[in-house]
């Protein structure tokens, strides 16, 4: 966890600010354990430089199919093709990125971060509920110093209301949350004036197989 990413983090039931306690930090000064606690007394453990905001195992379990499909599967070979259709279609080119603070919503293997830090954004907030935090995502995020991992649920963000002036993304992702609705409104509060939410979701046609 870089020492940027506490500027950003709240309780994300009361919303409230949080205090850094018991850290320690690596020669970089990144915090790799300690707890955030809230102005309400909530606590959240830092594991392995990581927030965890979804201490709850009954949670956690619902998106460990998610988990084990990044674990397997990575997705790193599929840049040409994120190229080609997620950026083109929606962005017109990777520059749309340079200089941004940008929040990759259910980042699954955390491919779409490195691309996103690999394109320039200033800083990259990598939201992910499933055990891939502590899998393929440390692999491929390991040697790219300006991306921070979160484990959290996207519906809950635990990021401070209108903090985030660049862009937040969320990427075939926001279908499989408990209500999209509730969801496109949790993401859309983090985000500053001038800031943008980007979100896609599968067709309810395709869903149903019809």
């Amino acid at each position: 966890m870089t020492p940027l990413l506490l500027r950003y983090l709240c309780d994300p039931q009361a919303r409230a600010p949080m205090q850094l306690c018991h850290a320690r930090h690596d020669a970089a000064g990144n915090v790799i354990s300690g707890e955030l606690v809230s102005v309400v007394g909530r606590r959240y453990s830092i594991v392995d430089g990581i927030p965890r905001f979804a201490e709850d195992p009954a949670e956690r379990s619902t998106v460990a199919g998610f988990g084990d499909e990044w674990n397997a599967l990575n997705f790193d070979a599929f840049r040409l093709n994120w190229l080609q259709h997620t950026v083109k279609n929606t962005f017109g080119a990777t520059e749309a990125f340079a200089g941004k603070l940008v929040v990759d919503a259910g980042a699954g293997s955390g491919m779409q971060s490195r691309w996103l830090s690999e394109a320039g954004a200033r800083h990259v907030i990598a939201l992910e509920l499933s055990h891939a935090v502590d899998g393929v995502m440390r692999r491929n995020l390991e040697n790219v110093p300006n991306v921070d991992v979160v484990q959290c649920s996207i519906d809950r963000p635990p990021l401070r209301d209108a903090c985030i002036d660049g862009m937040v993304i969320c990427h075939n992702v926001i279908q499989h949350t408990r209500s999209v609705e509730d969801t496109a409104h949790a993401l859309w509060r983090v985000v500053a004036p001038g800031g943008e939410l980007v979100f896609n979701c599968y067709l309810r046609t395709l869903l149903s197989g019809r």
